[in-house]
């Protein structure tokens, strides 16, 4: 079972360079579906499913992760007090489903 992030992704593709999971310091190589289907092969295995599972992320992550890409800095006091407030109303969930299809999960077995 191998995961990482998809480089041939739509997500990847338009975000380009500000892909979030573009970053040297945590990955030495970036794989396609084709390209890491192929290095599996090679190896000897072979590719059982490819999958592109999402994951939970806490409201106040993807709170943080909009309010440094989308809000100037001037509105950032506006924007979090707004945030806190639909937060203890409960109108944001504690954690939300987010799947971009830029995460890939390839599990390959011996023949």
């Amino acid at each position: 079972m191998i995961t990482t992030g998809d480089i041939s992704s739509l997500t990847a593709e338009v975000f380009g360079k500000a892909w979030e999971l573009l970053k040297p310091e945590h990955h030495l190589y970036y794989f396609g579906q084709q390209n890491l289907a192929r290095l599996v092969t090679e190896c000897g295995l072979e590719v059982k499913n490819v999958s592109h599972p999402g994951k939970y992320y806490s409201s106040d992550y993807l709170s943080g992760k909009v309010r440094k890409k989308f809000v100037p800095s001037p509105l950032t006091p506006v924007y979090n007090a707004f945030y806190r407030a639909t937060k203890s109303v409960r109108l944001i969930p504690d954690s939300v489903y987010v799947n971009l299809f830029d995460i890939m999960l390839m599990i390959a077995v011996k023949p």
